[in-house]
């Protein structure tokens, strides 16, 4: 199977020292359509600049290997001047999760190294002074430095979880709801999935199967109209590769203006105006 750490590393230059601000590098299982990015390429945006490159797991390992050893030497610049880094590993995060996560869709195991923290009284100026560089790299790049400055000085290493889910009412029911699931490279084979679905009064409904195949398609009897639906799947390891919380739309209420043709009255123009409700779902 194809595999790269796709990586990115900002630097910012003062004067005559470069410092890193932030780096990440993504495992990625590449599929015909995925692009590669073989030689380390670069962008400067004012004194920031930005590498990015598709590396091999040999040249992650160094990279961690000298953040560790205080000794991070990237393209002949030595970026370990200061405290030692540190590392924590198997952090879970789900897509929307309140620490930083670069997936909208995707949940994700996260290694990180960072240094001893150290709260900076000027952060909230050093934010200020570069909001518009910061926002230019969030724009270009996805990495959102002024959401979450304290990314500042941190290198993660994502794995993300190739599973989707599509969860939906069925057609026929309002009792119960189709869920869908594809493993895009068949790595989650013989885990477990648990569905554990809600009403409005939080009566709730269990599911479980396992995934078997690339695509799996059940169709759950839950026995009342669902809120909410929890997929949470997990490996034969038991350990947790997917989790998300979904909320069903069961109505919407249009409220529509409509102007009609101005009247000419003894007293002026008269603009008739007048308001419609609509209202689409709901129980029957």
């Amino acid at each position: 199977m194809n595999k790269k750490y796709r990586t990115i590393i900002i630097l910012e230059k003062n004067e005559n020292v470069t410092n890193f601000i932030f780096g990440h590098s993504i495992l990625w299982e590449k599929t015909e359509l995925d692009y590669t990015i073989e030689k380390w390429t670069k962008k400067d945006i004012s004194n920031f600049t930005i590498w990015f490159s598709d590396i091999t797991e040999s040249e992650l390992n160094d990279i961690e290997s000298s953040l560790l050893s205080n000794n991070f030497d990237f393209k002949g610049i030595q970026l370990c001047n200061g405290s030692p880094f540190f590392s924590e590993d198997n952090q879970f995060l789900e897509p929307d999760s309140p620490k930083f996560n670069p997936f909208i869709t995707l949940c994700t195991k996260r290694k990180i190294y960072y240094r001893k923290p150290i709260y900076l009284s000027g952060l909230d100026q050093y934010l200020q002074d570069r909001e518009s560089i910061l926002k230019e790299i969030r724009d270009n790049f996805g990495i959102d430095l002024i959401s979450y400055p304290f990314m500042f000085d941190t290198f993660s290493i994502y794995k993300p979880s190739r599973l989707f889910f599509r969860i939906h009412g069925d057609k026929e029911s309002k009792k119960a709801l189709i869920i869908k699931a594809y493993d895009e490279f068949k790595q989650y084979n013989e885990s477990d999935v648990e569905i554990t679905i809600y009403n409005d009064s939080e009566e709730h409904f269990i599911h479980k199967f396992k995934l078997d195949t690339l695509y799996t398609k059940n169709k759950i009897e839950c026995g009342f109209n669902p809120s909410r639906a929890i997929i949470e799947v997990t490996n034969p390891s038991k350990e947790t590769v997917y989790k998300t919380d979904n909320y069903f739309i069961k109505k919407i209420v249009l409220t529509m203006g409509i102007g009609k043709t101005p009247i000419q009255t003894d007293s002026g123009v008269v603009r008739p105006f007048s308001s419609e409700t609509f209202e689409i779902g709901g129980d029957e």
